[in-house]
């Protein structure tokens, strides 16, 4: 993503930060546990590993990587929200 954004003028410190905010995204993704001093609790639209895991377990919705905005705007988060508030009840 970096190169696509900065082209050529991409500096090798956003190049490193966006592998390392990858990988940690992509572990924390799939090891299923939410961590509660993870970025993904504080920054909007960052998805967790409960996120993630609905995609495994139902596989419909909850397609987006670590940021779900396109899953939002799309509507296919959609069971997966109206099931967290199903459980809050």
């Amino acid at each position: 993503m970096p190169f696509v954004l900065l082209g050529t003028n991409a500096h090798c410190f956003v190049l490193m930060f966006w592998q390392v905010w990858k990988i940690f995204i992509s572990s924390e993704g799939h090891c299923g546990f939410e961590f509660p001093f993870s970025p993904t609790r504080i920054l909007p639209l960052v998805s967790g590993s409960s996120y993630h895991d609905f995609h495994h377990t139902h596989n419909v919705g909850n397609y987006a990587g670590s940021v779900y905005l396109w899953d939002t705007i799309m509507g296919t988060n959609d069971i997966y929200f109206k099931r967290l508030e199903d459980n809050k009840k």
